[in-house]
This record gives structure tokens, sequence and C-alpha cells, in this order.
């Protein structure tokens, strides 16, 4: 799986916008490719990154189908944080189980998908408690330290942990969304 820098595309193989297209209906606007670098409009929230996400596939040179993920972006705000976040939550949805789409919207509706916001007690990209932080990284095996909450790769695991073990209760507004 390869991250194509500031485009928000994985694939195993490269993509045109054509090949996109003839997988997804979605208008020629709203989807950037490795090979088509295009000029999103901008997004009504500046901190609105991820507008949709899709599980496509693609012909690959040999003629067999491999999936694809695409991540729709607007290119607003830290493109590297985002960027960086983006490709934690697909690396860490697919080793927990959990949904892409659905680790990508509760981030977007708790943080605006940046890792520095806090909010009274809650930090991070996922907004947890310092508490609830410690004893999911305890039950991880790993370092409780409640400042790696604003790690975006610490960060993203975790929740990706926590979804695969308790389900999205702990987001109970943002996971409804």
């Amino acid at each position: 799986m390869t991250l194509k820098p500031n485009l928000g595309l994985y694939s195993h193989t490269p993509l045109t916008l054509t090949d996109v297209k003839t997988d997804i209906d979605i208008p020629e606007f709203e989807v950037e490719s490795a090979n088509v670098a295009r000029d999103l409009p901008p997004a009504e929230d500046e901190s609105s990154l991820v507008t949709q996400v899709a599980s496509i596939t693609t012909d690959k040179t040999d003629n067999t189908r491999a999936p694809v993920e695409v991540a729709l972006v607007a290119a607003t705000g830290d493109q590297t944080d985002k960027n960086e976040v983006l490709s934690a939550i697909i690396k860490y949805s697919r080793e927990y189980g959990i949904s892409t789409a659905k680790m990508l919207k509760i981030a977007e509706c708790e943080s605006g998908l940046n890792k520095d916001a806090v909010n009274g007690p809650y930090g991070g990209l996922y907004q947890f408690l310092a508490s609830t932080w410690q004893s999911n990284r305890r039950a991880m095996g790993v370092s409780d330290d409640p400042t790696l909450r604003f790690n975006i790769e610490e960060a993203v695991k975790t929740a990706a942990y926590k979804m695969s073990k308790d389900g999205f209760g702990a987001w109970p507004v943002c996971s409804t969304i």
C-alpha cells in the first residue's frame, strides 16, 4: 500500500482520474488521483478534510482487480498532519478490523482532525480523557503516558483498539453521524 503524498490516495497501482470515475460515480472535481492533481473547491468548514471515503477496485496491469481505498479530501489546513492522520487511520482501521470511513468521521467530528485539539479534560484526535487513555494503553501493553494522546500514530492506534474491543460507545455523538 502506497501513500501518494498530498493527494489523499492510497493504491497498489497508480490510478488516473478515469480509473476512479469508472468505478465510483462522483463528480470529477471531487477526485484527486496519483496522475491528476486538481484543485478542489474550498471546504465550507476549514477543519473539514475528509469529505467522503469510497472503496473501489481498479484494473491492475495483469487484468486482475485490486481493492483500493480512496479518500476524497479538500486541501485545506495543515496538509502534512492531515495526510499523516489519513495514513494512520487507514493502517490501523485495517489492522483492527474497523471501518475506515467511521474512524475518519469520528476523528473529524471530535477534533477536526487536529492532533492538538483540547476541550476541557479531553485531548487529541479522538478526544480521550487521560484516565480512559491510560486504561486502554495498559490493556494494549504500551506506554500509558497521557501526552501521547496528541501523537497521531498513537492516538489512531489506541482509538482503533478501543473501537475493536468496545465498539463506538466512547464517541456517542460523533459515531452516529
